[in-house]
């Protein structure tokens, strides 16, 4: 068995499983444990770039794929209708409108996708403002008698 394990691996010209798990533990016995530390990045322009990046390369690669599936879901939607539409079966009407059902749920969710981009875009942006923040309404939630203490308590002050 051993002879037929050298011969593939010198066929494929590989390093054997046991003498690759040897060297790796004899380097790893040399070197500090860094896998398990977490180190903290002092950059948060860079990050906050580098999130912004990411989440318009994921945005559009979900978009260009949502627009894909919505293009080919039309062409299969105008094919299947004009079979339906010939063969008068029940069960090409069934396919037909689950179909149209798959095609407005993409649509759908290419809504709530961008939705959620936006929502995300406008959390960092807020989290990088300097702490000013406009309030338009207050809502207090108690009752008249403790809002008046707290009316009080700031006038005392």
């Amino acid at each position: 068995m051993a002879d037929y394990n050298d011969k593939l691996n010198e066929i494929f010209d590989i390093v054997p499983v046991s003498v690759l798990s040897e060297t790796t533990e004899s380097t790893q016995q040399n070197q500090p444990d860094t896998d398990n530390q977490i180190i903290p990045s002092n950059n948060t322009s860079l990050d906050k770039e580098v999130f912004e990046y990411d989440l318009k390369t994921e945005y559009d690669e979900v978009k260009k794929n949502y627009s894909t599936i919505i293009k080919h879901g039309l062409d299969a939607i105008r094919e299947i209708s004009d079979v339906a539409y010939q063969s008068q079966e029940p069960r090409a009407y069934e396919v037909l409108g689950q179909l149209i059902k798959s095609v407005t749920d993409t649509n759908e969710k290419r809504i709530m996708l961008q939705k959620q981009i936006r929502d995300m875009t406008k959390n960092t942006n807020e989290s990088q403002s300097n702490g000013n923040t406009n309030i338009d309404k207050a809502i207090f939630i108690g009752s008249a008698a403790d809002l008046n203490k707290l009316l009080k308590g700031k006038d005392l002050e």
